[in-house]
């Protein structure tokens, strides 16, 4: 899979899911394991995508699993994830990192929850407005760079 394939097939569906995916995240998941992703096509459509980075001959992580809104409910992520997972059954460890509301469906694959994790967003102009010390101390630095250079 390309960078431009990954960014097209994950990354932007990921972000049109509201999943906040990390601007450099498909450089670096190609980096670690370029095979990457598991695509499904209907009639040469991508509908949906599996993303396993392996670390090593032990360890991977299934990041994101998502099918278009709506192929949902028809079997077509449940096959591309079976696929995918025949591709990692041999590693020792496998990470799965869900969303809480999808947390059964996978219980009736096999995984089990062991933590939970949070994500936070920060909002630059909120920020800014909560504390302006903040933009002072920005202003400063870039003006002291520019000077440097």
């Amino acid at each position: 899979m390309t960078e431009e394939e990954m960014q097209r097939f994950a990354i932007e569906p990921m972000a049109k899911e509201g999943w906040r995916p990390g601007l450099k995240d498909a450089e670096c998941f190609l980096a670690c394991d370029p095979p990457v992703a598991f695509v499904g096509e209907l009639n040469g459509k991508p509908v949906a995508i599996v993303r396993i980075s392996k670390y090593g001959d032990s360890f991977a992580i299934i990041g994101a699993y998502l099918v278009v809104k709506e192929c949902r409910g028809k079997g077509y992520g449940l096959k591309i994830f079976n696929a995918a997972m025949l591709n990692v059954l041999l590693l020792s460890l496998l990470l799965l990192y869900a969303l809480l509301h999808l947390e059964k469906m996978y219980e009736r694959s096999g995984f089990r929850s062991h933590f939970y994790a949070a994500r936070n967003n920060f909002h630059f102009p909120t920020a800014i407005a909560c504390f302006p010390e903040i933009l002072e101390k920005i202003v400063s630095e870039v003006s002291y760079r520019r000077r440097r250079t």
